[in-house]
């Protein structure tokens, strides 16, 4: 809230857009991976135009993230463990849907985790949402299902599914008001990642070295190693979706990217580990 560098990547995709939509913009509209953050961002400017105010709703994102966490297991290692890492600091200034995205993953994590009908619909739901503002959530919302309803009855499938498609459809709509072209932004998100699989994207395939593996380890928590001593048969289907997003994560190979899925990693460490383990690893 208090950083006073906010131009980092991806922030003109939704500030801009969002002062766009505020009529407070002395430049057109440019490509954005998704709409409806920023013209989420501009109502709020039409009522507040300050830049303060945008960087106000990270804030509220990852305090939301807090009180989620500590709703979910009650203890304030994973809250300490949440606050203290390097992942969070460094991406506090950015404005962009990541935060929220964050907050929305462990949302349908948690109700996922549940494993009962009306709370997979509920999540299809929040990531048919999460999808609407941020179009890489497809990806991520693919392997919720692939991870946690494969050994379901197919009608599971079939009702979250429609749930995840009512959210989405947002985004479609918005498209289809602004641009006359339903699926405007996600066939631009298609083509895009399409565009950088092939290598014809400026900057093409990452390159992968040891340094930039330690430095996810060191950026989103030191105590990351503790993910070892998991039980992982009983955590199967979220050790599915975390190798998922690992094959996506090794495409495409962005740091910033990490938080949508790091506050699931905190709960798998932070509820093995007692005050003095997180103070001294």
């Amino acid at each position: 809230f208090i950083a006073e560098n906010t131009l980092f990547s991806d922030v003109p995709q939704y500030l801009a857009v969002g002062k766009e939509f505020a009529d407070i913009s002395h430049a057109k509209v440019r490509n954005t991976p998704g709409w409806i953050y920023g013209f989420f961002i501009g109502k709020i400017l039409n009522i507040f135009p300050y830049l303060n105010v945008v960087k106000l709703l990270n804030l509220i994102w990852y305090l939301l993230t807090v009180f989620l966490l500590y709703l979910i297991v009650r203890k304030s290692e994973v809250i300490l463990l949440y606050l203290i890492s390097p992942l969070v600091w460094y991406l506090a200034p950015w404005i962009n849907p990541l935060p929220l995205i964050s907050l929305l993953f462990l949302m349908a994590y948690y109700l996922f985790y549940k494993d009962n009908l009306i709370f997979y619909i509920f999540g299809g739901l929040i990531l048919g949402l999460a999808t609407a503002i941020w179009w890489p959530a497809f990806y991520f919302s693919v392997f919720f299902f692939l991870s946690f309803l494969y050994d379901k009855k197919f009608y599971y499938v079939i009702l979250t599914g429609i749930a995840f498609l009512i959210t989405f459809s947002l985004r479609v709509i918005l498209d289809w008001y602004y641009f006359s072209m339903p699926f405007f932004s996600t066939l631009r998100g298609l083509g895009s990642n399409l565009s950088f699989l092939v290598g014809e994207a400026p900057g093409g395939l990452p390159e992968h070295n040891i340094l930039k593996y330690f430095l996810i380890i060191v950026i989103i928590s030191p105590l990351l190693y503790r993910l070892i001593f998991v039980n992982w048969i009983k955590e199967k289907k979220t050790g599915i979706f975390l190798i998922l997003c690992l094959v996506l994560f090794l495409f495409n190979f962005q740091l910033r990217f990490f938080i949508a899925i790091m506050p699931i990693i905190v709960l798998l460490i932070g509820n093995r580990i007692n005050r003095k383990e997180l103070y001294f690893g």
